[in-house]
């Protein structure tokens, strides 16, 4: 019968030994392969679980911002590798680009933040106008808030 106890508690050891070892590896299984990797996964995932960071998109200005907030609450890294960081976390859970000359007003909303009528401006400044070439032109569309459109210049494209 003492027998048979340790071979329990040898066995409910060995599951608790395997649970965390899947548990430390799991972080890295969640994350696309690519440069930076590992060290995301060393900076972010020792204060919260890895999903908090795959669950959000944002731009690389928006990522840079995060992983600063995160430096000056205890994260640690080197400039370079912070800079990884942020290029890897831009590169796989970085907002998709938005094309002003051909994309809905929908788009405008859900991938730039804009409002439905700041969206509907630009729509209707592209049919009446043709083809915007730069951010600026966008910005100073009458209706378009500038800065939200400069704060978004990462992610469009023409």
């Amino acid at each position: 019968m003492e027998t048979s106890k340790n071979r329990s508690k040898a066995a409910l050891l060995t599951l608790l030994l395997f649970s965390v070892c899947e548990a430390q590896t799991a972080p890295e299984k969640q994350l696309p392969d690519g440069p930076g990797k590992a060290i995301t996964v060393r900076m972010c995932a020792s204060c919260h679980e890895i999903k908090v960071v795959t669950a959000k998109r944002m731009s690389r200005q928006r990522w840079e911002l995060s992983v600063d907030q995160m430096v000056s609450r205890g994260a640690t890294g080197t400039d370079e590798e912070i800079e990884q960081v942020v290029e890897y976390l831009a590169t796989n859970f970085g907002l998709a680009n938005v094309n002003v000359n051909t994309a809905d007003a929908a788009s405008f909303v859900s991938k730039l933040g804009l409002s439905s009528e700041e969206s509907e401006a630009i729509v209707r400044h592209r049919q009446r106008n043709g083809a915007y070439r730069n951010w600026q032109e966008v910005a100073k569309t009458r209706g378009v808030d500038g800065k939200k459109i400069e704060r978004a210049k990462d992610q469009i494209e023409f």
